[in-house]
């Protein structure tokens, strides 16, 4: 696996990185638990009810993930989602419905959830990697040093880790320019260069913590790279 970063920079990767790419497959099993309640249970998978089925199946809007409902193989209320293997990261959202008795109708809507799957990492050289760890971790500091974040600043990776690891190309090439600056500006004599570049730098961050991609895409499904691994 090459990966130039010349033509596609990030923050913290440059020059041209070997790696070696890994294919796997990735099963999750989900279950909404009802208690003792008795209820006729489904599921929506982005936005298309599902028929029961033994085997596994492509979802609508994903067809890397395939599902099989009962996940389990006995109950209704689990569904099993499994990506292919050498698949990109792909997302469903799934959706819980159900009715009750004696009726079985109206139907009602339970949690929903969205759950992301990949069908393969790269491993890079963990020299590689650990230079990258110092260069976030510098340029976390100096952002957190220049720019106001919310605090009590979470334990890395936080928000601003994240940011950082995601940016690519001319917008990679901007903040770690003005990144660069700030550390070298004299607070009196450039006061107002330096508050239009953390000005910038904030409404940069604030662009992305605000996207489909900000911090809640953490919690809407968790980081399955290991040290030495990410995410091709």
């Amino acid at each position: 696996m090459i990966e130039d970063y010349t033509k596609t920079p990030s923050l913290c990767r440059r020059g041209v990185w070997v790696g070696r790419r890994v294919d796997f497959s990735e099963t999750v099993l989900m279950s909404f638990e009802h208690g003792q309640d008795d209820l006729s249970v489904g599921w929506i998978v982005n936005g298309a009810a599902i028929s029961p089925a033994g085997y596994y199946a492509p979802c609508q809007g994903a067809p890397t993930i395939r599902y099989r409902c009962p996940g389990d193989g006995r109950n209704l209320h689990t569904i099993s989602l499994m990506s292919t293997p050498g698949s990109d990261q792909d997302c469903v959202d799934l959706q819980v419905v159900f009715t009750r008795p004696p009726q079985w109708n109206p139907l009602e809507y339970g949690p929903s959830k969205k759950v992301c799957l990949q069908g393969r990492i790269v491993e890079w050289p963990w020299f590689l990697l650990q230079q990258e760890q110092q260069c976030w971790e510098r340029f976390r500091n100096v952002f957190e040093k220049y720019v106001v974040v919310p605090r009590p600043v979470p334990a890395p990776p936080g928000p601003v880790e994240r940011w950082i690891a995601s940016l690519r190309g001319d917008e990679a090439a901007t903040v770690r320019a003005e990144l660069d600056t700030v550390e070298q500006l004299d607070h009196a004599r450039d006061g107002d260069f330096l508050a239009e570049i953390r000005a910038d730098l904030a409404a940069r961050f604030l662009r992305w913590a605000n996207s489909e991609d900000g911090p809640g895409a953490v919690d809407r499904s968790p980081p399955r790279s290991d040290p030495g691994r990410d995410s091709s």
